[in-house]
């Protein structure tokens, strides 16, 4: 049933079912099995208008409680082809808001969207209706209405990027419970601008949100998720992505950054198969964590590199276990003596990527122990260098197996999966893995340390990623990731103490992303 607010009679909303129709606003639901807590944070708690929709093709809608600090004049604007305007007006301002991600803030083809109110012949005669009283323009249709004294940049909302959804997907996600679909007054728009701009960005929109589901009658829903995992990853991204005035100030020069780059080139280690690469610690007073937002399988992670040429980088995570294993038929060399043994080897992730064409990922076998080497079991990756890993074969697995004496399981590392990066194609401009390395996100291993890391991933070869060991193997790949290093084992004094928010933060967002990608069941994160 339909639950119509009984706060003010004049900004009404109430919830209309899964009829998509232009003017409708959609509320993001926090409660979601897959949410957005590790990856699209801003669709968390979002307030999105529906400015387009064609059940064949395509839905567009703008959010509309994600206010950025970013403020630009007519004079930073361009034509549609890079050329400055030749009509700006000195002192004009324009604040700026997330709309999406799709041609957003950080797109090389940003596209803005302008909202407004205002009902007068020459407004309507350069807009698109969206709700009664609301409308819909471009930067240059309310640049002209405030140039020819007919508004003022205060009288509309600019957002750059929108979010799109294909056919069919918005009312698959709308089924499924991820939504709730909105019918409301043309004023309360208007309401919501309010809202917004007298919101501090780093809010993310909170308190809008909060707003209308209070309206639709669901404040149990705001009290209950206030403050939770999705909620502080919302204001984590909001940090990094709607606050622009830091990040301006703080913006070294082109020759600061050539200087910082030819300084970590020359003390950098050549990367090539047998490099060992691990993520960075966290950085600066607020313990900056590397892969908070996005990617956060290669928090804590080492990663081996198998392949690189002038194409690509390739690479396989290390330290992170699956749900898997591979069983091996063994046929022991003794004469006879003993029957065929199945041995059951734990597979670990190495990466989203497969071959091209399979459907299955790629199995790599690995090994860093002295007697294999001895025995030629494969061979190193790399230069012939002591303390290196060496790649082999199933068939050699099998082989070293089945001869007394020579291997046991937990000797090899059994990686299914690898990961990739492309260079740059263009000259003179760094891209894929250096590109990482130089922003701080990785740093090179010594090659000396790999035995020690080796020792640790033996440790994780005892079995599979259950519900049960997720604690237990998390705190093992820290142990492999802080060897990597340079740190020695915490084992003896317990478990390391957190020391900072964005630290515990980072935690949360590792085991939230192991528990939805490796055990299917984002549940089992937080204990639930």
């Amino acid at each position: 049933t339909s639950k119509h607010s009984k706060t003010d009679a004049s900004h009404w909303a109430y919830e209309s079912g899964d009829a998509i129709e232009v003017g409708s606003i959609i509320l993001a639901c926090p409660e979601q099995d897959f949410g957005y807590g590790i990856r699209q944070q801003y669709f968390h708690k979002s307030v999105v208008l529906v400015i387009a929709f064609d059940e064949r093709s395509f839905t567009k809608g703008i959010i509309l409680n994600r206010p950025t600090d970013l403020i630009f004049g007519d004079e930073d604007l361009c034509n549609s082809d890079g050329s400055p305007l030749e009509d700006t007006q000195p002192g004009r301002k324009w604040r700026t808001m997330y709309g999406g991600e799709v041609k957003g803030l950080e797109s090389d083809d940003p596209e803005q969207t302008v909202l407004h109110c205002l009902t007068s012949d020459a407004a309507k005669e350069v807009s698109q209706p969206v709700l009664n009283n609301v409308y819909w323009t471009t930067m240059a249709g309310a640049r002209l209405l405030v140039t020819d004294g007919h508004a003022e940049p205060e009288d509309f909302m600019v957002f750059c990027g929108y979010a799109g959804w294909n056919a069919g997907q918005l009312a698959g996600e709308l089924e499924r419970g991820a939504w709730y679909m909105l019918q409301t007054s043309g004023s309360l728009v208007e309401e919501i601008k309010r809202t917004v701009d007298a919101t501090h960005p780093e809010r993310a929109g909170l308190d809008t949100w909060n707003m209308l589901v209070k309206k639709i009658g669901r404040e149990w829903e705001a009290s209950k998720s206030e403050g939770r995992f999705d909620d502080l990853m919302l204001l984590e991204w909001a940090r990094h992505n709607l606050l622009f005035n830091d990040k301006l100030f703080a913006k070294k020069s082109v020759e600061e950054e050539s200087v910082d780059i030819m300084e970590r080139l020359s003390n950098m280690e050549s990367i090539g198969p047998g490099t060992i690469i691990r993520s960075a610690s966290p950085s600066g007073e607020d313990g900056e964590q590397p892969f908070l937002l996005d990617d956060q399988e290669f928090s804590e992670s080492c990663v081996l590199i198998i392949q690189d040429d002038d194409a690509i980088t390739v690479g396989v995570i290390l330290n992170i276990p699956s749900t898997h294993s591979v069983d091996i038929e063994v046929d022991i060399q003794d004469g006879g003596k003993s029957p065929k043994q199945t041995i059951s080897i734990p597979q670990r992730y190495g990466g989203r990527f497969g071959l091209k064409g399979q459907q299955t990922k790629p199995t790599v076998w690995l090994h860093n122990c002295e007697r294999l080497k001895e025995a030629k079991v494969g061979s190193p990756l790399g230069d012939d260098k002591s303390g290196g890993f060496w790649c082999c074969s199933q068939n050699d697995v099998v082989a070293a197996l089945a001869t007394t004496g020579v291997a046991t399981a937990q000797d090899f590392v059994c990686i299914n999966g690898f990961t990739v990066w492309e260079k740059s194609r263009d000259e003179g401009t760094i891209g894929g893995l250096l590109a990482e390395i130089l922003s701080g996100k990785f740093d090179v291993v010594p090659r000396e340390w790999s035995e020690e890391i080796y020792e640790e991933l033996v440790e994780q070869n005892e079995s599979i990623l259950t519900a049960e060991n997720l604690d237990s193997n998390l705190e093992l790949a820290r142990e492999a990731w802080k060897c990597a290093g340079g740190s020695p084992s915490s084992k003896a004094k317990g478990k390391c103490v957190k020391g900072t928010e964005a630290e515990a933060l980072a935690d949360m967002a590792r085991k939230s992303w192991w528990s939805t990608f490796l055990l299917g069941d984002p549940s089992v994160r937080f204990g639930k």
